[in-house]
């Protein structure tokens, strides 16, 4: 014992059946007068639950770690994508706000009579169109 100091550790035994079994160890020096070590006692408890507990709860934490990166992974394509959307969206609107613009980017400048389309006059007789 170094120092004559008390110490704990957890040990790992192996019982008669094979299975594993954790125990909490308490070593604790005796001493004489002059401070030499007569004996050691120690005090053990069984923490297999507790140690079985704590691998139950590095797994979770594990799993979940790796879950909550998958998710993070998942929503920066999804961010992406959205982002690739939205630009096709502005390309569409952008798209469309052409194809409906009077008068057309290549007439503007011109005089509005210039520019509007010809349309088709009402017959006075037979309700057919046609040009002026």
């Amino acid at each position: 014992m170094l120092k004559s100091k008390e110490y704990s550790l957890l040990i790992r035994r192996i019982s008669k059946t094979g299975r594993d079994v954790w125990l909490q160890a308490v070593y604790s020096p005796v001493m004489d007068e002059m401070g030499r070590v007569l004996k050691v006692i120690k005090i053990a408890t069984d923490a297999t639950a507790e140690v079985a507990a704590q691998a139950m709860l590095c797994n979770t934490v594990t799993q979940n770690s790796d879950n909550a990166r998958m998710t993070d992974g998942m929503a920066s394509k999804t961010t992406k994508d959205a982002v690739n959307g939205g630009s096709a969206v502005r390309q569409t609107v952008k798209a469309m706000k052409q194809i409906a613009c009077w008068p057309a980017p290549e007439r503007r400048g011109q005089s509005e009579r210039a520019s509007a389309p010809r349309l088709a006059a009402p017959s006075r007789a037979g309700g057919s169109f046609r040009p002026y």
